[in-house]
């Protein structure tokens, strides 16, 4: 937890010097520089996105609630906390205190959190909504931080280790440390704390159940103490899972302990001058770590290798840092121009796509593209003119259908996180409606056209079919045409597979027998032009067979009369008939010649 400098009565004497050589490096007469706020530019990385002014001057320790929606502010004169709110900036309410503004530190509680929060000799706890201070319980605090293992909260006070109440503040128990630390920060699931001790150049852990509480040297024989010879520790913080202690060092280093050999891991060099006045978070969300200083630069470290990932120069005076419980606002505060600066990480719109391209079909397009610079991006393609979005992918291209016939043009609109970009807009292209294409296409590899069932290589004229065809665009149309005399025979949609199968009839007429071609048009699922091609022989439709004559209405008759017994089949030519009768005829005249004879 970052430490708060307070009365030189309680300082060491190496921060005293330390202090007093940069003061005099500024000029403290008159007005204060204005903050220059960098340009965002398209660059990504950490930004100013606003600056505000404190409501009274030299601002000092800032803390942010666990909902991120208030900021706590105290000053250098002391006697008041500034409650802000985070969505304006502005300020919320004050809550007064007694004496010089010290850490302040949120602890949950059962209906929601408390601030602690302290003054000279007093540690205040503020309610949320009436912000109140209850009772106030001395001593006086260096820093604060607040154990998750044991849900209480420790601090160094005048050179003594204090376990407190972490709803009231109040002290429950206390241990001597032997020298006077000025950051602290417990382990989360051990009963462990660490102390930074600028003056001693070391880092202590300090074994909670090995402490004497209540004696002056109490925390002697619990204490674990790594010597850091030519460094002067001023703030420290520990990862969320508790592997790793980061140390700040008043020359602008940072280090990596491990806590569970409790040895120093790594040292890295920051790109600065001097931490006069450190402060040390960590990003609840990304682990990243946020170093900043006096002199106005805030670096943003990489928690694996320390090396600095991004930095944001503002001006002289910067104490203190906070970061929002979604990691993704850094709040700043400036002691010398009383600013509170608001850094967030600016992702800028993504580069958009390159070079589109329209191939048009049979009330169908397919629309390629180069990718974006950008890298991981979605892409959404549209007609120009148009908010309907047409496709959306995360590759290059893709095949639109159901277009209406006519000129189009297509833009692809790039989306990341940080926003969107639109390409330039394709050439005009055409689309048509379906239609036999003049001559027999080249076959397209990866494509085909059969048929369902049997795989017959002849049909005769009028004969419905089932085609199928593969190896086409999904939800794309496929056009299916005869050839030689070409003629559109019908059109079906692409299944998910790639496979369209659907039924079309040869033409009864107006189509030669002997050989021929069924095309299949489309695309492939990559958006190219497509094609497949199949041989077939057709052959003529056999004449029909002559219509029989009717039959007799009045059924069979065996009774004699004028009516023919039928015999033989139904369909007797009607000329034996005739025959017949003739027959007959004859042989009636003949038998009455004889009888005139006689």
């Amino acid at each position: 937890m970052r430490k708060t400098p307070i009365s030189p009565a309680r300082r060491s004497a190496a921060l005293v010097t330390a202090l007093a050589a940069v003061a005099a490096s500024f000029t403290w007469a008159g007005a204060a520089p204005a903050l220059a706020i960098p340009d965002p530019g398209p660059q990504t990385g950490w930004q100013v996105s606003s600056t505000s002014t404190t409501a009274h001057p030299a601002p000092r320790d800032i803390t942010a609630s666990p909902d991120g929606a208030k900021l706590f502010v105290n000053y250098e004169a002391g006697n008041l906390l500034s409650i802000l709110n985070t969505a304006t900036m502005g300020l919320s309410t004050e809550a007064p205190l007694n004496g010089w503004g010290e850490p302040t530190i949120v602890t949950l509680a059962p209906d929601g959190y408390r601030v602690l929060t302290a003054g000279t000799n007093d540690v205040y706890s503020l309610t949320p909504g009436t912000w109140t201070g209850a009772a106030a319980y001395g001593p006086g605090v260096d820093a604060m931080t607040y154990s998750e293992f044991t849900a209480t909260v420790f601090s160094t006070d005048a050179g003594q280790l204090s376990e407190r109440d972490p709803l009231t503040g109040e002290l429950i128990r206390w241990a001597g440390l032997g020298d006077m630390p000025l950051a602290i920060a417990a382990h989360p699931s051990r009963p462990v704390v660490y102390t930074a001790d600028m003056s001693q150049e070391s880092i202590s852990a300090i074994d909670l159940s090995g402490v004497e509480w209540g004696d002056i040297c109490g925390c002697e024989d619990a204490s674990t103490v790594l010597d850091l010879p030519g460094l002067m520790p001023t703030d420290i913080v520990i990862s969320a899972d508790g592997a790793t202690l980061y140390v700040l060092d008043y020359y602008a280093r940072i280090l990596a302990i491990d806590t569970a050999t409790f040895t120093l891991e790594q040292t890295r060099d920051l790109d600065g001058a001097d931490f006069a006045s450190p402060s040390l978070s960590v990003n609840p969300v990304t682990g990243e770590l946020v170093a900043s200083d006096l002199n106005g630069t805030v670096f943003f470290i990489d928690p694996v290798n320390l090396e600095v990932t991004d930095t944001v120069e503002l001006a002289e005076g910067l104490w203190d840092t906070a970061i929002s419980p979604d990691g993704t606002k850094v709040y700043v505060t400036n002691t010398f121009d009383s600013l509170i600066s608001v850094l967030e990480y600016i992702t800028p719109a993504p580069n958009p796509a390159t070079n589109v391209q329209a191939t048009p079909g049979a009330r169908q397009a397919a629309v390629a593209w180069t990718a974006s610079t950008t890298g991981s991006a979605t892409y959404t393609v549209s007609a120009v003119g148009s908010d309907d979005v047409l496709c959306t992918t995360t590759s290059t291209f893709c095949v639109i259908s159901g277009l209406p016939v006519g000129p189009v043009q297509f833009v692809v609109t790039t989306a990341t996180d940080a926003g969107s970009t639109p390409s330039q807009p394709s050439a005009a292209v055409t689309i048509s409606a379906p239609a036999a294409p003049a001559s027999v296409p080249a076959p397209t590899g990866g494509a085909s056209i059969g048929f369902a069932g049997a795989q017959p290589t002849a049909a005769r004229l009028g004969q419905k079919i089932d085609v199928v065809a593969t190896g086409f665009a999904p939800s794309s149309f496929v056009d299916v045409s005869l050839h030689s005399s070409p003629v559109l025979l019908g059109s079906g949609r692409v299944g998910a597979d790639g496979t369209a199968t659907f039924q079309v009839t040869i033409p009864a007429s107006g189509v030669e027998p002997g050989a021929h071609h069924l095309v299949a048009s489309g695309f492939t699922a990559q958006g190219a032009p497509a094609a497949a091609v199949r041989e077939i022989a057709l052959a003529s439709t056999p004449a029909p067979k002559p219509t029989p004559p009717a039959p007799n209405s009045g059924g069979s008759n065996t009774s004699g009369g004028n009516a023919l017994a039928r015999t033989g089949s139904d369909e007797q030519p009607l000329w034996a008939a005739t025959l017949l009768l003739a027959v007959g005829a004859a042989a009636v005249t003949a038998a009455r010649v004889r009888r005139r004879a006689a």
